[in-house]
Formats: C-alpha cells, structure tokens, sequence
C-alpha cells in the first residue's frame, strides 16, 4: 500500500474507533503502526508474550533483545560491566543497572547514538531519506 494511503486509513481507523469510545485489539506485524495505534501493546514471539506496556516504555526500555528488535532495528554491542559502565567497541554506556561481570550485552537504537569523532574509528555516510545512513568500523 502506498504510504501516504497507509498513514491516511490508520489514522481515520484510529479516529473512527476512539470517536465511539471501542475497545480494540490490533494485530499487526508493522511496528510503527503498533507504536502508533496502540495504548498499551503485547510483543509476542512464536506464541509467547515478551512484553506488555505503553508504546513508549516498550520502545525505550525493551524487556530483552528480542523485544527491542521487534519494534525496530537495534545495534547490539557486547562488553564487560564495571562498576556501573559497560565498556564497548564504540566507548562507555552507562549499566548501572547491571552487575558487574566480563559479558553484557547493549541494545542501542541508532537515533541514541550521538556520533563525534574518535581515534580509531573511521566511517562514511550517505542519505537515506529523512535520515543518514552512517557505518562506522571501530578498531577493538
């Protein structure tokens, strides 16, 4: 379906539903019109639910790697915890949440990762549509 019509169905759906004040169950595999439509949301892998929340603590704080890819594309980065900091290829992130220990795993969402320059690292980029598509090679 073309976008735009796409947008268009989904928020006269939506508009239509809330206007006679009816309970819904929406059954998507698109995560921008579950994130969307949805006042609270199940993520669901191979018939068992992995998280259940608003869209946005599901998209912000995911229950595990599968959620968080559920809802969009993820960079996983793989590190050791010190003290409240995981130390990865690309540099620290905060884990004060997590123990310390040799194996963690992070699950960024690209939009959270601030880009400035660092020794070591080299990269290129290139439009893709509303956003720049970037790849970034780090030595480590």
């Amino acid at each position: 379906m073309i976008p735009v019509l796409r947008a268009e169905l989904r928020d006269t759906t939506l508009a239509t539903l809330a206007e006679a004040s009816t309970t819904t169950l929406f059954v998507t595999h698109d995560a921008e019109d579950a994130l969307q439509a949805a006042d609270r949301l199940a993520i669901l892998k191979a018939g068992r639910v992995l998280q259940e929340a608003a869209p946005r603590e599901a998209y912000d704080h995911p229950a595990s790697l599968d959620a968080a890819a559920a809802l969009g594309p993820i960079n996983v980065f793989k590190g050791a915890v010190n003290n409240g900091v995981l130390e990865t290829p690309f540099g620290a992130v905060q884990a004060s949440h997590l123990a310390n220990g040799p194996t963690a795993v992070a699950a960024v969402r690209a939009e959270a990762m601030p880009l400035t320059p660092g020794a070591g690292a080299r990269g290129d980029g290139r439009p893709h549509g509303a956003h720049d598509l970037v790849r970034i090679e780090a030595q480590g």
